[in-house]
């Protein structure tokens, strides 16, 4: 799939969250999105480049659990970096009405750890989801639909 083709397919399936994408699809998507219009746009303007942004989430969410569907794998796993938010929420606590009854030395501290933590979840979550949506699909049909590359096509990655 080209570039061209795979705008064309990510904004065709834009609240499409069922079926399977391949990889070509998925980070062409992604590079369209993220390199070749949101940095110049944040150049030009942060209001396009937000607006853009959240124009764009939804057809991104969607190609990206097709994409893990390629896999066999839930779409709802892009929730995964989600799980660093407790862990942030309770860095703000520490820094709210708790610096009054632990101490600002100890509060500091103990913000940085959890600072540091939540960083070290998001990134491992980031890194692992990364990870499956550049690793090749099932090459037969899933629970999810029929191999989008088909059974024929030869695949180039391997």
């Amino acid at each position: 799939m080209t570039l061209g083709q795979s705008i064309i397919t990510c904004f065709r399936k834009y609240f499409v969250f069922s079926g399977r994408a391949t990889r070509s699809e998925f980070w062409w998507f992604m590079l369209f999105r993220n390199v070749l219009i949101s940095v110049p746009l944040s150049l030009i303007s942060v209001i396009a480049s937000d607006t853009w942004n959240v124009v764009t989430v939804i057809p991104c969410l969607s190609a990206g659990a097709r994409r893990l569907h390629d896999m066999d794998r839930s779409g709802w796993w892009q929730a995964l970096p989600l799980a660093s938010l407790p862990v942030f929420a309770l860095s703000m606590w520490l820094l709210g009405e708790q610096a009054l009854v632990l101490g600002p030395e100890l509060v500091t501290s103990l913000h940085g750890i959890v600072l540091v933590a939540g960083g070290v979840v998001l990134g491992l979550t980031l890194a692992l989801l990364i990870y499956w949506w550049a690793t090749p699909g099932t090459q037969s049909s899933n629970r999810f639909g029929d191999d989008p590359m088909g059974a024929s096509a030869p695949n180039i990655f391997d």
